[in-house]
């Protein structure tokens, strides 16, 4: 992104002067209410027109905000604000995604492409988050060489089960079994305490259940998302109620993008809503490790040679996570409320009396809410620049997506009983699975005892 003078006013473009566009990391910082969403929708639709891929991996919310971009801005502010710069209003192709859970309502609901993802490529970025340790733990070392070594047809009891064999070892008419895929040791590492933690980590995943055998029919198939450009990808996560199960789905994504990222066949947007509410500054629990693997990720992405950048944005700038902030190659700065966050951002960028006053009161300068101070150019300015909205819609107050969506689309809109009862009895299947081999077990523990039992009579007669 740079500067460009054109008749007399100055713009802010994404190409260079050779006509590139550079990866940036994008972050939009203001008060609620002022624009970000705005901002961020108008310049993830000029990466579009650029050729770029749009994938929106957070829905911070739950409000499907992005989503509504595949309907015409219709609202009086919106269509003024395109009719003075010369755009015409029209609506993106959007492809909406959502992890599978079967808490998905029962009710007719929007076209929604629903996915998992396979247990066998998890890597230890996402077990790190889901067992809240480090990846040199021994708790992760066994969930990922169990999720490296299961079979195909394997979910998470197959896992659980897997985990439960390494740390006990095999055992075979009473004799311990040698794993050929250990070194032919009888065991591995762990102890039963290790079972039950892994085991508390599974539990969340039997309802919201996106976590699947390698051979499931919904598992996310990067090849074909990352080979569409002409649709917005939207992830969204509205019907998983555990937050870091919500927070596991983004960092699933990221990562995924990035193992995938040679399918590419052009350049990548990603972006990222209410970044705070993923990185916070003060992390505990999971957030530790979601904060780390986020910042790498966007590093990754940011010196792609592809070409990939993100756009993130919040309400707060201070309360961000300091290597997110650090990271961010481009800020905009739009209206900021007075006190502590206020103080550190005029403190951070060295700002001067004019640019003070302009992120305190912008309004004063330009009365358009999206306007935004830049910082990270080559140039300095003490006035901000009013960013071009989206052609689409805008999410409004009151308004709900699914009334939108039935409105436009009443035919698209569908029931998701036959894949919930698909999915069902894929578990069901894999817990009838278990459950007789452990009755199995059962039978021939008892008829062990049973025999030592009757020779140890006979011998004592």
């Amino acid at each position: 992104m740079r500067t460009l003078s054109y008749k007399g006013r100055n713009c802010l473009v994404l190409k260079d002067e050779y006509g590139r566009i550079n990866n940036e990391q994008i972050l939009i910082i203001a008060k609620s209410g002022w624009g970000k969403t705005l901002a961020s929708q108008g310049i993830v639709e000029e990466f579009h027109k650029n050729g770029y891929l749009v994938m929106v991996i957070a829905d911070p919310k739950n409000e499907m905000e992005y989503a509504f971009q595949m309907f015409e801005g219709k609202e009086r502010y919106q269509r003024e604000h395109l009719n003075k710069i010369g755009k015409d209003y029209y609506e993106k192709k959007i492809k909406l995604w959502h992890p599978f859970t079967f808490s998905l309502p029962k009710t007719m609901l929007p076209e929604l492409n629903l996915f998992t993802f396979p247990l066998k490529d998890l890597k230890k970025e996402e077990w790190s988050l889901i067992a809240e340790t480090g990846s040199d733990r021994e708790t992760i070392r066994l969930l990922l060489q169990a999720s490296q070594n299961i079979s195909n047809e394997d979910g998470i009891y197959g896992l659980a089960h897997y985990v439960q064999r390494m740390i006990k070892g095999k055992v075979h008419q009473g004799v311990k079994k040698s794993d050929p895929k250990n070194f032919f040791l009888e065991a591995s590492a762990g102890t039963i305490k290790t079972i039950s933690e892994i085991s508390t980590y599974l539990q969340p995943f039997k309802n919201d259940y996106f976590l699947a055998k390698k051979n499931c029919d919904l598992n996310i198939d990067w090849k074909k998302i990352l080979e569409d450009q002409e649709h917005y990808h939207v992830f969204i996560s509205k019907w998983i109620s555990d937050s870091k199960l919500r927070d596991f789905v983004v960092l699933g994504l990221l990562e995924g993008l990035i193992r995938n990222r040679d399918y590419l066949k052009t350049p990548v947007v990603v972006v990222v809503p209410e970044i705070r509410k993923l990185c916070p500054f003060y992390k505990e629990g999971h957030k530790i490790f979601l904060a780390e693997s986020i910042k790498t990720a966007l590093s990754i992405i940011r010196g792609s040679a592809m070409g990939m950048s993100s756009v993130l944005d919040s309400q707060v700038w201070e309360d961000i996570d300091q290597n997110i902030r650090d990271s961010s190659t481009i800020t905009l700065m739009g209206q900021i409320i007075p006190g502590s966050d206020y103080e550190k951002i005029c403190k951070t960028f060295y700002l001067q009396k004019d640019a003070k006053k302009w992120i305190k009161n912008p309004s004063q300068d330009r009365p358009n809410r999206n306007s935004f101070l830049p910082f990270g150019l080559k140039e300095e300015f003490e006035s901000g620049f009013t960013i071009f909205m989206s052609t689409s819609m805008n999410k409004e107050e009151k308004i709900r997506f699914i009334d939108e969506y039935k409105h436009y689309f009443p035919k698209k809109m569908k029931n998701y009983s036959n894949t919930i009862k698909i999915m069902d009895e894929m578990s069901k299947k894999e817990h009838n699975k278990f459950y007789e081999e452990d009755k199995k077990r059962k039978k021939e523990e008892l008829e062990r005892l049973k025999k030592e039992r009757q020779e140890k009579e006979m011998l004592e007669r």
